[in-house]
């Protein structure tokens, strides 16, 4: 189970970095890192209880889940983002104030789904 309350330290966002890009030994975790092996040792532990990380085996760790990142499907569909910044251009154009203020009211909505995915992230 993934605690979603656990609060990454630097060494632990530096471990988490290199693990997004996949699999990790300590060593290589050392190397791109720049911690000494207590650290990795100890951020991988608070890692591991907090159900971010996982051991695959003796020297081996992978990302399991970073709950700060949200699924996509969170998140508002960018054809509906086009969609409304097209609509606004056109109400503009056309100074229709009514359709105007409903296409800004739909861009709010879908900039405030998409900074919340990014500000969980």
């Amino acid at each position: 189970m993934v605690n979603e309350d656990f609060t990454p330290g630097q060494n632990e966002e530096d471990i988490l970095s290199v693990l997004s890009e996949g699999r990790g030994t300590p060593n290589l975790l050392k190397s791109k890192t720049g911690l000494n092996g207590q650290q990795i040792d100890y951020a991988l532990n608070k890692l591991i209880a907090a159900g971010w990380v996982k051991k695959v085996t003796t020297g081996l760790y992978e990302l399991k889940e970073d709950p700060r990142v949200p699924d996509e499907s969170d998140v508002g569909d960018v054809d509906q983002l086009r969609s409304a910044v097209d609509d606004a251009r056109e109400a503009h154009e056309e100074l229709n104030g009514d359709d105007l203020a409903e296409a800004l009211d739909r861009l709010d909505e879908l900039v405030r789904d998409i900074a919340g995915y990014y500000d969980n992230a």
